[in-house]
């Protein structure tokens, strides 16, 4: 999500909100593999923090990397990193 500024922001309310909206449906959170990208979170807040909340939604369907050549630039450390807990 962005501001009017087109910067990104995030709101759990936002979420939340938007989750509800498709129950039928899975949602999928989209994270950047790279550290270089914006939006980039470290696998440890990810793991503690983010992917909790997220799986709280009872139509979290997982995660997905982009861009997967960003990843595998670094030998694949980003998947694997977070592979067991999204």
């Amino acid at each position: 999500m962005t501001d009017a500024d087109g910067r990104w922001t995030f709101d759990w309310k936002d979420w939340d909100a938007w989750t509800s909206r498709f129950p039928a449906s899975q949602v999928y959170a989209g994270l950047p593999a790279t550290q270089t990208t914006d939006g980039w979170i470290n696998p440890e807040s990810l793991f503690y923090g983010v992917m909790p909340r997220m799986q709280s939604a009872s139509n979290y369907g997982g995660a997905m990397l982009w861009d997967r050549s960003g990843d595998t630039a670094y030998d694949g450390y980003y998947g694997k990193a977070i592979k067991d807990f999204v």
